[in-house]
């Protein structure tokens, strides 16, 4: 009796999702072909236009596909844009690469938050697990392939990932929530917003991620499935508004400790009295802070002037150990465009 109840409940379960789905497929052939292409896109050109008009080889992936499909991370939702090859080599590292052979770190390819590079001088290459944004603040994800250096300048060889966030008015207010899986994986998510005076919202987020490095059973991984990868991140977003001047201010950062199995290499030519290999245990922590924004001013006949500012502090101990005098500082002051102007500036800071 119980399990003919429960073959009931999974047939009708069964029924009414086929049914939504079914009615969403309907609803989406029965729109014309021209409001499927006006999804707005900056990336290709730096300009807002229509899909449709964009004259390059763009992909969007909007947030509703990236809660359907169940994504937990960046680069796993970049799984669902063609022309990207991307490779999962753990929990937590990635290779993604377009139009070029994969490898875990590359700088062939521009990826952005919001216009904001988030390319790792150190490595020279985007640490995946690493990228400060929430993924229930992304809007849509805008994939251009192709060159497009002429455009964004350095690193968009083979292509732009821009990573655009929601605005802080429709950012997730009061929301509060909690994830337990497999392989020790636990989440927990705290977002708020408001509106501040007439022309103010305000928004935050902060996350706190932990799991285990392999979601496996193997033998070989065994012996290291007692390791932790402990995340922590961080934002918040003011948006000003008046007349034709729409200013931004956004602040964040991530914090990740992952424990790591470190091996020395003892030559036999050079010691002769020590083993070949003495492997150790160590946490390595990464982390990231960023700080910076922009301001559009609108002009007649859609042209607009938009400049930029940001600053980011990284640093990674697993990488090179010196002291923060001792640190590399540069300054990058990069386009004042006409028709459509934009100027930035942007600083970085690593240790």
């Amino acid at each position: 009796m119980r399990s003919s109840f429960h073959n009931r409940l999974f047939l009708c379960s069964f029924v009414a999702s086929s049914a939504l789905a079914n009615e969403d497929l309907m609803s989406l052939l029965d729109m014309p072909l021209a409001s499927l292409a006006e999804t707005k896109v900056m990336s290709s050109t730096r300009s807002t236009q229509s899909l449709a008009d964009t004259p390059a080889a763009v992909y969007v992936i909007t947030a509703k596909e990236i809660n359907r499909s169940g994504a937990r991370s960046v680069a796993d939702a970049l799984a669902l844009a063609p022309g990207l090859h991307v490779a999962k080599f753990s929990n937590y590292d990635w290779g993604i690469s377009a139009r070029s052979s994969n490898q875990a770190l590359t700088n062939s390819l521009l990826v952005m938050v919001d216009g904001r590079s988030v390319l790792n001088a150190m490595f020279s290459g985007v640490d995946w697990d690493l990228i400060p944004v929430s993924m229930d603040n992304i809007a849509q994800i805008e994939v251009v392939l192709g060159p497009v250096g002429t455009i964004w300048g350095g690193n968009a060889v083979n292509g732009v990932i821009n990573i655009i966030t929601l605005d802080a008015e429709n950012a997730p207010k009061g929301k509060v929530s909690a994830s337990l899986g497999n392989y020790g994986y636990k989440e927990v998510k705290l977002h708020h917003g408001g509106q501040v005076g007439d022309s103010s919202h305000i928004s935050g987020y902060a996350e706190y991620l932990e799991h285990k490095p392999w979601a496996s059973t193997e033998d070989k991984v065994k012996s290291q499935q007692h390791y932790n990868v402990v995340t922590g991140r961080f934002g918040a977003r003011l948006d000003y508004q008046f007349l034709n001047h729409t200013l931004n201010l956004q602040a964040g950062g991530i914090r990740s400790e992952e424990d790591y199995l470190w091996a020395n290499y003892h030559p036999h030519l050079f010691f002769p009295q020590r083993p070949a290999h003495e492997y150790y245990e160590q946490t390595m922590i990464a982390q990231e802070w960023f700080a910076g924004g922009s301001h559009i001013y609108e002009r007649a006949n859609n042209d607009r002037i938009e400049s930029d500012i940001w600053l980011t502090y990284s640093d990674n101990d697993g990488l090179i150990e010196m002291p923060l005098l001792c640190a590399l500082i540069w300054i990058a002051a990069t386009c004042l465009r006409t028709c459509g102007a934009r100027s930035s500036c942007s600083v970085a800071m690593f240790v």
